[in-house]
Formats: C-alpha cells, sequence, structure tokens
C-alpha cells in the first residue's frame, strides 16, 4: 500500500497544481475532515465563506453562488466524489485526504484517535483550524494546548452519530479565553445547556453552530457578532427564545432554527437583517413578535422555508405583504395552521390567507398543514408551477375535494394525510390534459394516510394508469370500496394497511413488485385472489394482523414462480393454519412474530 500511495500522490499533486489559488486554498482547508467524513455541499460553502476563502463575484454572483461554483469545481475534478450511502453527502477518497493533509501541513489540525493520545506535546503554534471527534465528555485538560495557539480560526468538532458530546463550562470558557481570532465556531450535538456571555467577545465570528443542543435561549451578548454570517440552531429541542436585539446582526445570512418545536415566537428585529438569505422558520405572532407581514422586508430569502402558526394572522393583507411571489429563490415553502380545529378557525379568512400566500412560480416543493379552510387555493395545482416535484396535504380536515395535481408535469412525490372531508376522488383531481395524456406523467412515489371518509377513487373510463410509480402507500381508507383499474407496471413497493381487500383487487400489472406489505386487510383470504398477475419479481412480504387470511397460495404452481422471494414475515393472522403451500421454495427465509 505504501508503494501504492507513493505512485498515486505525486499524480494528485500534478491535478492541484493545476488549480487556480482560490481552489488550492479551499480544497487544503477540507484536511479538517477524517477520511470517510460525509459533508454537504451547503455545510462546506457556509464554511469557507466564514473564512474569507470566497470572493464576490463582478457577475452579480451571490457570494454562496460562487462558493457553490467552487465546490463544482473540486467535484469535477474528482477532488470529491458523492457519498455511495447518502445521495446528499459528499466525501473525499483517501488518497485525496492524504493529499490534503500534505499541503495543509500545520495550518490544520486534525485531532483524531490516534493523534489524541500525543496531545498537547507537539502541536505547533502555526494551527489556525482545528476538528476533532468530540466525546461522551470533553476535559478541559483536552484543551490546554489551545494556550500556545493564539490565532485558531476554526474550532470543529465533527459528530459522533453514537452519543452526544459533553463539554462543560469550564472547557467552553478554555475555548472562548484562547479563541478570540476564531471565524468559525461549532459546537453543534453537545450536551449544552447554557453559552457564557464572552461569547459576545469574539467579534471576527462568522458562523456559530449550536445544532442539536440543549440550549433554551442565547444571551444577549450573541447580538455583539457584527461579522456574523451563518447562525445554527437547528434541532434546538428546548429553544424558547432568540436574543431580542438580532437586528444588529447586520451581516447575518444564514439563520436556520428548522425543528426548534419550543420557538413560538420570534423576535421583530429579523426583518431588520437586509443580507439574509435563509431563514427556515418563520413563526407568525399576533403579539411583540414578528409579524408575517415583515417577511415582506426581507427580499433575498432563498431555499426553504417554513411558515407556523398562520392562525395568528388576522387578516389577509398581512399575508399579501409577505410578498411570496417577489421570492423567486424561495423554491421549498411549508405553510402550517393549528393542529387545533376549534370554533374559533374563521375558513373564509384562512382560505383568503392561502390565497395571498401564494408563491413565485419556481416553487419545487409545497407543504399544507392543518389548514382550515373548505377548499385549496386556485394556485395550487395550476400547471404553471412547472418545477414543483413535491407536495404533502397533512391534516386539512375541512377540505371536501382536492386540486387538480394530475396536470402537474414534474411531480414525482405525492403525500395526501388526514383529508377527513374528502369522500370522492376524481375528474377534478386529474386536471385538465392534452389528447391522449396521462394524469400525473411523473409521478413516482403516491401516499393516502388516514382518509377516513373516503368512500370512491373514479378513474378515467374506469382506468387510472400510472406508468412511473414505484411507490404506493394506501393505510387508514376504512371506507374506500370503490377503485378503478390501477395499471402500475412499474411499482415496486406496496403497503396497504387498515383498508378493505377491494383496493388489491383492483391493482394490475404489477410485474415489477418487490416488496409487499400487508396489514389489517378487511376480508382478505388468499393472497393470490387480489391480484389477476400475481408478481413473479417479489423478493419481500409481509403481512400481518390479517383476520380473515386462511391460505397465501391455493397451489405448489404458483409459489413455484416466486423464484425470487426471500423473506416471509407473517404476524397475529390466527386463521392461517398451514404454509405447505410455500414448502416448494428452498431459499425462503420465514418470520414468525
Amino acid at each position: 500500500m505504501a508503494e501504492e500511495k507513493g505512485e498515486i500522490l505525486p499524480a494528485l499533486k500534478l491535478s492541484y497544481h493545476y488549480l487556480p489559488p482560490q481552489l488550492k486554498r479551499c480544497f487544503a482547508y477540507c484536511a479538517l475532515f477524517p477520511k470517510d467524513y460525509e459533508f454537504k455541499k451547503s455545510q462546506l460553502v457556509h464554511l469557507w465563506m466564514a473564512e474569507g476563502f470566497l470572493q464576490e463575484s463582478k457577475k452579480d454572483k451571490l457570494i454562496e453562488e460562487v462558493g457553490s461554483q467552487y465546490f463544482d469545481e473540486l467535484l469535477d475534478g474528482s477532488f470529491f466524489q458523492q457519498s455511495s450511502a447518502k445521495a446528499s453527502c459528499f466525501v473525499m477518497h483517501n488518497h485525496f485526504n492524504d493529499l490534503a493533509m500534505s499541503i495543509a501541513g500545520d495550518k490544520c489540525l486534525r485531532m483524531d484517535d490516534t493523534l489524541q493520545e500525543n496531545l498537547p506535546c507537539k502541536i505547533s503554534a502555526k494551527v489556525r483550524h482545528l476538528s476533532f471527534k468530540h466525546s461522551r465528555y470533553e476535559t478541559c485538560h483536552r484543551f490546554k494546548f489551545l494556550d500556545k495557539v493564539k490565532k485558531l480560526r476554526t474550532f470543529l468538532p465533527l459528530p459522533v452519530m453514537s452519543f452526544s458530546g459533553h463539554l462543560s463550562q469550564r472547557s467552553l470558557n478554555q475555548v472562548f479565553t484562547n479563541a478570540c481570532c476564531l471565524r468559525v465556531l461549532s459546537l453543534n450535538g453537545h450536551d449544552i445547556y447554557e453559552l457564557p456571555d464572552s461569547i459576545g467577545d469574539l467579534r471576527y465570528l462568522r458562523y456559530l453552530g449550536l445544532a442539536q443542543t440543549l440550549l433554551q435561549w442565547l444571551p444577549e451578548s450573541v447580538c455583539a457578532l457584527i461579522n456574523l454570517q451563518v447562525l445554527i440552531l437547528r434541532c434546538c429541542c428546548r429553544l424558547t427564545k432568540l436574543p431580542t436585539s438580532m437586528e444588529n446582526l447586520i451581516n447575518l445570512r444564514h439563520l436556520d432554527i428548522s425543528y426548534t418545536l419550543e420557538l413560538d415566537e420570534m423576535p421583530r428585529g429579523i426583518a431588520q437583517l437586509k443580507s439574509l438569505r435563509a431563514l427556515t422558520k418563520m413563526t407568525t405572532s399576533k403579539n411583540n413578535g414578528m409579524r408575517l407581514q415583515e417577511l415582506g422586508n426581507l427580499s433575498f430569502l432563498q431555499g426553504d422555508i417554513s411558515i407556523e402558526k398562520l392562525h395568528n394572522v388576522v387578516n389577509v393583507q398581512e399575508a399579501m405583504d409577505a410578498r411570496l411571489m417577489d421570492k423567486p429563490s424561495l423554491n421549498e415553502i411549508s405553510l402550517a395552521w393549528s393542529k387545533d380545529f376549534n370554533d374559533s378557525r374563521n375558513k373564509i379568512l384562512e382560505l383568503d390567507v392561502l390565497n395571498a400566500l401564494k408563491p413565485h412560480e419556481n416553487l419545487s416543493r409545497l407543504v399544507i398543514m392543518s389548514y382550515g379552510g373548505d377548499n385549496f387555493s386556485n394556485w395550487i395545482g395550476d400547471s404553471a408551477f412547472l418545477k414543483l416535484e413535491k407536495i404533502s396535504f397533512n391534516f386539512c380536515k375541512n377540505c371536501t375535494t382536492l386540486p387538480p395535481l394530475g396536470q402537474l408535469p414534474l411531480l414525482r412525490d405525492l403525500c395526501i394525510q388526514g383529508i377527513d372531508q374528502v369522500k370522492v376522488i376524481g375528474a377534478e383531481f386529474y386536471g385538465n390534459r392534452g389528447h391522449g395524456e396521462l394524469p400525473f406523467p411523473s409521478l413516482i412515489n403516491l401516499t393516502f394516510d388516514d382518509m377516513s371518509n373516503w368512500e370512491e377513487w373514479l378513474g378515467i373510463e374506469g382506468v387510472l394508469e400510472l406508468p412511473k410509480l414505484r411507490k404506493l402507500h394506501i393505510r387508514g381508507c376504512s371506507k374506500l370500496v370503490r377503485l378503478p383499474n390501477l395499471l402500475l407496471p412499474s411499482l415496486c413497493e406496496l403497503w396497504a394497511a387498515e383498508c378493505h381487500e377491494v383496493v388489491l383487487n383492483r391493482m394490475q400489472n404489477l410485474e415489477s413488485l418487490i416488496n409487499l406489505k400487508l396489514n389489517k386487510i378487511f376480508g382478505l383470504t388468499s393472497v393470490i385472489k387480489p391480484f389477476v398477475q400475481f408478481p413473479f419479481t417479489l423478493e419481500s412480504f409481509e403481512v400481518r394482523q390479517c383476520d380473515d387470511l386462511v391460505t397465501l397460495w391455493p397451489s405448489d404452481n404458483i409459489a413455484r414462480n416466486l423464484v425470487n422471494l426471500r423473506l416471509m414475515v407473517i404476524e397475529s393472522c390466527p386463521q392461517l393454519l398451514s404454509l405447505q403451500e410455500i414448502d416448494v421454495l428452498p431459499d425462503l427465509r420465514i418470520l414468525y412474530i
């Protein structure tokens, strides 16, 4: 291996040699990542930005767009590669990781398992960037070496998925005392309950990561960090409030407060942050907090946003003033009202608000939760939304009909859950199509869940063909008794639960089915009976709590054709007395639960 490494490294160095200077330092910075470490593009771009590696473009490109371009150029040159485990993540090949380490020299210190035993005896005072695998209990002794590293710019713990790290108050103070030059401070994933006020002394800080910590609030001194560009508070499950003087963070570009369930109100000063590009959550207030209309001041928002507590909106003008239609870079939007459907809900006002919150047609994902109107807005399903790929309706309990989603050309994922008042789904769902055009031409994943009053699913002249559908989940649709013939030639996964056997009876052309899960299917006596042509591609099959099931397949001939079936799970099927019909499958593994 040493000889192979010796041959490959010079060739890689040659590739590095021809990189432009700005890409060289961006790549060398990645020496902080251990081998096989998975990172996201946005994460790395934010770190580069905080370190000052990205220069504003003369072509009106945002600094984030410059970073994205740098990343893509390194990816095209194979300095990075897409992770095989997570499509949204990237890794460095081991040889490129070695190259980055050799280039970074003593400016980057990666405290991996081999180095920790030797610290702090041979640490160079030239260290500028530090990363380390966090331990379950971090001690101040571990960071004693910082006393002689006076110009540290990066303090970056890397996550260990099996546990959270604990960083004591004493250790935090030690880091802050010796880190007056910090640009990047990440405390993500540590059991931190409070930050010391001295954090406000880190006047050069541009990136502050506090994701998955146990903070309930941030000290007001955070608002003294006038150079801060990125503030990450994602998944801070105890966070209840933000500092009141947020308007002082004049350079803040990214505020990630997604999945902060206890954060019920936001300071109005956020609306004054003219540089803000990303605001992942906005909680509407009717008291002293940020109001919905103040989103209109944030003209450059991009990416995704969840707008919550919309039941607090008292007039439609607030929604109009939010000006979502004027934000073309905002491509993922979630709109949420209260889960409490009481008498105080105003159906007409909620429809007017939803109408006024029409986004730009660049939208790619839409989620609507707990909306209380009788109907959805006309803009939902409008074929002008050519880029819309994902839609989810959750617990919109008063809606009686669904929008014409079948005319959206690129819709890939559709989830309809808890729409209690829908009884019939038919032509209105498919929309206007040209002659011979099928509805939902791009649909891959379809879920119907908890549709307690749904009775009829009507097709087009008794048929509904979904040529690209790969996953179909139908659960909690106990009244559904009338369906079209469903032609599903690409279906790979079918999960049906808490519904009648008739749902299965109407499915045809299942020649691609691989995984089949059945749970609480009323009236199901035999698995083969519902299918006109049973799928011989089947690899796994689960059947649970089917009280009427007597037999799986009525003959050995059918079972003998299931040559790919390897796993069967059977749970609580009291009338299923014998499995002799599958003795002809010697490689089949059966689990009884």
